[in-house]
């Protein structure tokens, strides 16, 4: 209780906290601090009631009743501004619970409007899910880096990216920031202060010791910011997912947003100069409600890339078997035809010999007819000298 023409301030009592009876029986006094009292009396300000609101057993704020006169407060006045302070702390509770559900209910908002992009547009997926993750999220760029077998990867970009023309022109080429051996080096050293397993925050890279590479490559595109979360399914690497934010201005309105209607609120203007304070190029902080988004935003990306890849890879799969089998039944076929022309071949020569079978008998018949009708005498010799052969003249004139 304020007495601004005395300069003194009245505070009530402390309770005990188990019987919550007073440990004294009358208020105790002490002095005004000048700042406040000029701050009073610039609003006009004669007396004055403050009841501190406590919100789960924390100082939340203050109840203040003004008066322009000096006035005396009695102790029922004083029971039914605790009871109302008492409800104000009800009503404060039931306040952030309901924040708390509203902003579930936009995290789980948010994850089924990626989760939907992400199943919905098989073209560009990844991409739209990205640029609505850097928007959700507050940041000014992202990416995706997706490796592969090959030694090669996908790289999906949305937004403001890091920089690396000094680097780039060296090398002959744009570098990659996930291949870059400064960025393995800084994720194994952070580890060990990692707030979520899989996940790295840096609130602000000039408070951050990184090496010059990548800090350049960051400062250059005015990145302040940087979440990365490791893409993992199944114990399966499937790649990073990096956000960055820049520098903000913060604004503070200590007394409040001028209404030009109600001449009074110009009084807390006139009590002190630094009404409101701007701070300029301030680091945007990574919340914990952030936090949580980015690692359920990580998990949906990671279980459809590893589901995208193992389809991939199934259609891989079944593309080659099917060329195998293509394969086989051409070569089958390429068999089969041979073997058909084989048989033809095998048939027709086998009626060749067949038909010089025939004509050797015809001939052989012939020629036996000659040798029986023959007058003259005929036998034939082998090579060795024996008889094999004698027609009956033969015979006759060898009797």
């Amino acid at each position: 209780i304020v007495n601004v023409a005395k300069r003194e301030i009245g505070i009530s009592p402390l309770l005990c906290h188990t019987t919550q009876e007073p440990l004294t029986a009358n208020l105790w006094f002490r002095s005004v601090d000048p700042c406040h009292v000029e701050y009073l009396t610039a609003m006009g300000v004669r007396s004055s009631l403050v009841v501190p609101i406590l919100h789960r057993h924390q100082l939340w704020g203050l109840l203040v009743a003004h008066h322009s006169v000096p006035r005396r407060v009695s102790r029922k006045e004083l029971e039914i501004v605790q009871l109302i302070a008492d409800q104000v702390a009800v009503a404060i509770s039931h306040a952030n619970l309901m924040q708390l559900t509203r902003l579930q209910g936009q995290h789980e908002a948010l994850i089924n409007q990626v989760v939907s992009l992400l199943h919905s547009t098989p073209q560009d997926s990844l991409q739209k899910a990205l640029d609505q993750t850097v928007i959700a999220l507050q940041c000014v760029g992202g990416r995706l880096y997706i490796p592969d077998q090959n030694s090669t990867c996908q790289l999906i970009l949305s937004g403001i990216q890091p920089e690396f023309s000094m680097i780039a022109k060296a090398a002959g080429q744009q570098p990659i920031l996930e291949q870059l051996p400064d960025w393995q080096t800084w994720l194994d050293t952070a580890a060990p202060n990692q707030l979520v397993d899989q996940l790295w925050v840096i609130n602000d890279i000039q408070q951050t010791e990184l090496s010059w590479t990548l800090t350049s490559a960051l400062m250059s595109a005015d990145i302040r910011g940087l979440l990365v979360a490791r893409l993992t399914h199944r114990n399966r690497f499937l790649g990073y997912l990096t956000l960055f934010r820049q520098a903000i201005d913060c604004e503070t309105i200590w007394a409040g947003r001028l209404d030009a209607s109600d001449p009074r609120q110009q009084r807390p203007r006139q009590s002190f100069e630094t009404w409101r304070e701007l701070k300029q190029n301030q680091a945007h902080t990574w919340a914990a409600r952030d936090v949580g988004l980015a690692q359920d935003l990580n998990d949906r990306f990671a279980s459809f890339i590893y589901q995208t890849q193992l389809y991939q890879e199934v259609q891989s799969l079944n593309a080659d078997l099917e060329a195998r089998v293509l394969q086989r039944t051409t070569e089958l076929q390429q068999l089969n035809e041979s073997l058909k022309q084989e048989i033809t071949e095998r048939k027709r020569t086998y009626a060749e010999l067949q038909q010089a079978r025939d004509c050797l008998k015809r001939v052989s018949h012939q020629n036996n007819l000659i040798l029986n009708s023959a007058g003259e005498g005929i036998y034939g010799l082998d090579t060795e000298g024996k008889t094999v052969f004698v027609n009956p003249a033969a015979a006759r004139a060898l009797r």
